[in-house]
C-alpha cells in the first residue's frame, strides 16, 4: 500500500489523463456520462465517461457488464464513496488497486515492474506513461513489450498537467525531452 503522500507524480498524471475535474466534482463526470450516453444505444452503455470514483466503484463492487442496472449501481456506489471518503482517500485507493498490466496491480507493483522505482521516484514522463496505459493496461503492456510507447498520449497528459498548473514550463520541457527507459521484457 502506498499512502497519498508517496504517490508522486502519478496523482497529477492520472487526474490529467482520466478525470481532469476529479478534485471539483462530486464523483460523477456529467460531461463524460452525457458523451457516453450519446454514443450508446438505449439498452447498452459504451465505455468511457466514468470519473475516477466511478471507476473505483466499478472495480471494487461490480463487474464490467455494460447494462443499465450495473450503471445505476455504479452511480449509487460512487455517491457513497464520495460521501464517506476524501478525494485523497479515493485517489489513493484507486491507484493502489487498479491494473497496470497482466497481473500488475497497484502503482507500487507497476512502478517497480516498468521502471524498478518506487512511485514517489517516478519522473513526470514515467508517471504519464503509466497513466497513458490505464484505459487498456493489457494492450499497453503488450505494446510496451513491442517497443511501442504512446508518445502522443504521454505528451498530451504532460500538457494537461501543465495546463492544470501542476508543473512549470521548465518541468514540462524536461518531461517532454526525457527518454523513457522501460524495464520490461521485449518481444
Amino acid at each position: 500500500w502506498v499512502p497519498y503522500a508517496q504517490l508522486g507524480w502519478l496523482k497529477e498524471a492520472v487526474i490529467a489523463a482520466e478525470d481532469s475535474q476529479f478534485t471539483s466534482h462530486k464523483g460523477l463526470n456529467l460531461e463524460g456520462i452525457n458523451e457516453a450516453l450519446r454514443k450508446s444505444q438505449l439498452d447498452s452503455f459504451s465505455s468511457g465517461g466514468s470519473s475516477i470514483t466511478q471507476q473505483l466503484a466499478k472495480n471494487i463492487f461490480l463487474n464490467n457488464q455494460k447494462t443499465f442496472e450495473r450503471k445505476i449501481l455504479e452511480l449509487i456506489y460512487t455517491i457513497s464513496l464520495e460521501k464517506h471518503f476524501s478525494k485523497e482517500g479515493i485517489l489513493t485507493f484507486y491507484l493502489n488497486a487498479i491494473e497496470f498490466g497482466p497481473k500488475i496491480y497497484g502503482l507500487k507493483q507497476a512502478s517497480s515492474h516498468y521502471f524498478l522505482k518506487s512511485p514517489q521516484n517516478l519522473t513526470i514522463r514515467e508517471a504519464a506513461f503509466l497513466a497513458a496505459i490505464l484505459p487498456n493496461p493489457l494492450d499497453g503492456y503488450k505494446n510496451a513489450q513491442q517497443n511501442y510507447v504512446p508518445k502522443y498520449k504521454i505528451d498530451l497528459i504532460i500538457q494537461n498537467i501543465f495546463n492544470g498548473k501542476n508543473i512549470s514550463r521548465a518541468q514540462m520541457s524536461i518531461a517532454n525531452s526525457e527518454q523513457l527507459r522501460l524495464l520490461i521484457p521485449r518481444r
